[in-house]
């Protein structure tokens, strides 16, 4: 596996003084509503670490003003014609490299129907999260049919929701053989969340990633952060193998909230802070 220094050298340091911003890839964020805005922000805030040639978010139009002034300056602004739901059959998924859905949307037929269009015409990284998991399981047999890499990051209740079980405990180890029975059947990835992490490929095999026990990240929205990141990241997976990519992601979160817990009391540990912390890993390995 590919070590985090030179991960974040990689993608942060060599880049040619020729570049233009398609050499870096293009990530959209589908994701809010009324009743769940900040979880756009969040996934977006994220996002836009990574180093994205073009990021855009598309929220309900309900939340479009809202976007303009939570997100930041850099990034493109689209928006669903419905006013807290999403449809937009205009818009060219395959601009894009890598996609992320579901983040603070809600459970509806009009999202519903979004997101079986999204499975059936998009080619490239797919990241499904949140309510995005409840939408997907009523369109199992849309999974079949897709061509997009797909990447789902349920924590343990989403998981057992998934795959028709009951929970069994924290431990993401509890639940790979229903996961990797999941994955083989359906062709898609999985990144199992809760204190420790698994990512599930869909050739049934594994990978436990390294990543440090912290309740600095057992608060509501620390899974729109996650997902919004790997989601930059992934905008470019020709770069790397794409699980070498989940677990460097992976545990450069996990350790920028895991030192901001040990800098601060893990249960005054903020988004910002782990923005910052990550911010200084990076410039700490140039």
């Amino acid at each position: 596996m590919i070590n985090l220094d030179t991960f974040i050298k990689d993608f942060y340091y060599q880049r040619s003084e020729e570049a233009i911003k398609s050499d870096f890839g293009k990530a959209l964020i589908i994701a809010g509503s009324l009743k769940y805005p900040g979880a756009a922000f969040l996934a977006t805030t994220f996002a836009n670490l990574a180093p994205l040639g073009y990021l855009g978010i598309m929220v309900p139009s309900s939340l479009y003003l809202a976007s303009l002034n939570n997100v930041h300056f850099n990034v493109i602004h689209e928006f669903s014609e419905l006013e807290n739901d999403f449809k937009n059959p205009d818009l060219n998924f395959n601009y894009y490299n890598s996609i992320l859905f579901g983040n603070g949307v809600n459970n509806s037929l009009e999202n519903e129907t979004f997101l079986k269009e999204l499975l059936l015409k998009f080619t490239g990284e797919l990241v499904i999260d949140a309510t995005g998991l409840s939408l997907l399981k009523k369109n199992l047999d849309n999974l079949l049919k897709s061509n997009a890499n797909i990447l789902l990051t349920p924590h343990l209740k989403e998981l057992s929701e998934l795959l028709e079980i009951d929970l069994k405990g924290k431990d993401a180890t509890l639940y790979l053989d229903e996961t990797i029975s999941f994955v083989k059947k359906y062709k898609v990835n999985i990144l199992i969340k809760s204190y420790n992490q698994i990512l599930v490929l869909k050739d049934g095999s594994y990978l436990i990633l390294n990543t440090k026990k912290t309740s600095a990240l057992a608060k509501a929205g620390s899974g729109d952060c996650l997902a919004g990141l790997l989601t930059g990241f992934l905008a470019y997976k020709n770069k790397y193998q794409f699980e070498d990519i989940i677990s460097c992601v992976a545990e450069l979160y996990n350790k920028a909230a895991y030192e901001s817990g040990q800098n601060l009391s893990p249960g005054l540990v903020s988004y910002i802070d782990i923005v910052f912390e990550i911010k200084m890993m990076i410039e700490d390995v140039k």
